[in-house]
């Protein structure tokens, strides 16, 4: 029931992110959203592979894997969206 409900959000709120983000574009937004789409899905298949490759049997793996994960992605965020002081 847990993952119903998580893919039913996820299904719901990307056509709804993609479409604010895309509205400049208005032209080629078809092809936009479908590049966004590609990109969100392989990264997901992406993480999913990795996290099949490292498995052994035990939780440990996966929260080392996830920390793993959300560190790179503080640590991109930082470099890349948050303000810079100068």
């Amino acid at each position: 029931m847990g993952i119903f409900i998580l893919l039913t959000g996820t299904g719901t709120a990307l056509p709804n992110c993609l479409s604010l983000a895309l509205s400049d574009f208005q032209d080629v937004i078809g092809t936009a959203g479908a590049f966004f789409s590609l990109g969100y899905y392989l990264l997901v298949s992406l993480f999913t592979f990795g996290m099949s490759k490292l498995h052994n049997g035990t939780l440990l793996v996966m929260l080392l894997y996830f920390l793993a994960i959300g560190s790179l992605m503080l640590l991109l965020a930082k470099k890349y969206l948050l303000p810079r002081n100068k």
